[in-house]
């Protein structure tokens, strides 16, 4: 009895650890962060612990971004007399991607968003992948039509979304509003549910005031209207 007794209590004792144990062995851990002042902008960015290949790309290409990269990711905020700061936030870390999402913000007030979506394995292990990368459709003809199947879904939720006025959207609004306010490839974040992202910074199809607008789509429902 008492063996029994010990057994199930290490029996419990290692499902409680298991989550942890799993999440270490997936993810990425923090080891520091990146502090700093460049370009007009002051910054925390992220540094990541451990010397791999996609370790050594991550860290490399966001300590690039913290010293001289800042502008061009916000260029509207290059100018701002009060300068502007520069946040993080990790929306993805598993074995697959780590997706860091950069927040500018000035006088307070959140201006801008991009995130950097970078491979844990494969040929592009450490590299700040595309959409059509990450869909595996990384052939010209297929990154056009995906980026073509993007702006299509974005628009109609946006057509349905002005019939209903569920937000401030600019008169006159047309798909080619929605063409030139994203780059499908680049304009998104990934999320740790699996949905893709996708990003329009505030006032380009809607009121300032409306902040940055968000367009969830699951990988399957971009696949799916490819076909």
């Amino acid at each position: 009895m008492m063996q029994r007794r010990r057994f199930l209590a290490f029996a419990i004792a290692a499902l409680c650890l298991l989550p942890m144990i799993v999440a270490a062995a997936q993810g990425l851990e923090l080891e520091s962060e990146l502090k700093g002042s460049c370009e007009g902008f002051s910054y925390v960015l992220p540094c990541f612990s451990g010397s791999s290949e996609d370790v050594d790309g991550i860290n490399g290409r966001l300590r690039a971004v913290a010293e001289n990269g800042l502008q061009e990711c916000f260029p509207e905020l290059a100018y701002v007399q009060d300068g502007a700061e520069v946040t993080y936030t990790i929306t993805r870390n598993d074995e697959r991607y780590l997706c860091v999402l950069l927040q500018a913000w000035s006088q307070e007030t959140l201006s801008g968003e991009r995130a950097f979506t970078f491979a844990r394995d494969g040929i592009y292990a450490g590299q700040n992948v595309s959409l059509a990368q990450v869909l595996g459709l990384e052939s010209e003809t297929g990154t056009e039509e995906l980026d073509h199947v993007v702006y299509g879904l974005i628009w109609e939720t946006v057509r349905k979304e002005s019939e209903n006025m569920d937000r401030g959207f600019l008169d006159g609004l047309t798909l080619d509003s929605v063409i030139a306010s994203l780059d499908p490839q680049w304009d998104f974040r990934l999320e740790e549910t699996g949905n893709i992202v996708f990003m329009i910074q505030p006032g380009e199809i809607a009121a300032e005031m409306e902040g940055m607008l968000e367009f969830p789509f699951m990988p399957e429902e971009l696949v799916d209207a490819m076909k």
